[in-house]
């Protein structure tokens, strides 16, 4: 297995930063960057998903936190879509996650202080009328249902 199949509840943080995630959204001149990409997660996400999100990412953490660089590239990207590498920031997998973990908890005054770039997606839900984006979240709600996105929920 991997940490999107053990983790199922970071697989939507991750997949905003999907292979085009650098091309997918209006940087505005700005240099494209993980932080920006998670911060927009965390806005456009509910309390619910972010909160799931978080429990999943620290159980990650701790499940790997004896893991060496190899150990954790192998877990990490083994059965991911992830269109950012680490490293190439002068990362390992499991200082990324601890930054993505800080970034998640931070208040949400912090997070709006920061750049977030729009989506293509964003452009194209503000001409969706408000049927069709009733529609379209109940889709979605059915999608995280039937993929067990809360199946590990704590109450």
């Amino acid at each position: 297995m991997g940490a999107r199949t053990d983790f199922p509840n970071i697989n939507d943080v991750f997949g905003c930063l999907h292979i085009n995630w650098k091309d997918e959204y209006d940087w505005q001149n700005k240099k494209p960057s993980y932080q920006a990409i998670i911060r927009y997660f965390k806005v456009k996400s509910s309390d619910e998903a972010t909160v799931t999100a978080i429990n999943d990412l620290k159980r990650l953490i701790v499940f790997g936190e004896n893991f060496d660089d190899e150990e954790w590239y192998n877990y990490f990207m083994s059965d991911s879509s992830l269109g950012y590498y680490p490293p190439g920031d002068g990362l390992t997998e499991y200082e990324w996650l601890k930054d993505v973990l800080k970034i998640l908890e931070e208040p949400m005054e912090e997070t709006e202080k920061h750049f977030i770039p729009r989506s293509s997606f964003d452009v194209k839900w503000e001409k969706l009328s408000e049927e069709d984006k009733k529609m379209y979240e109940v889709l979605e709600e059915a999608r995280r249902v039937k993929l067990g996105y809360y199946d590990n929920d704590e109450d």
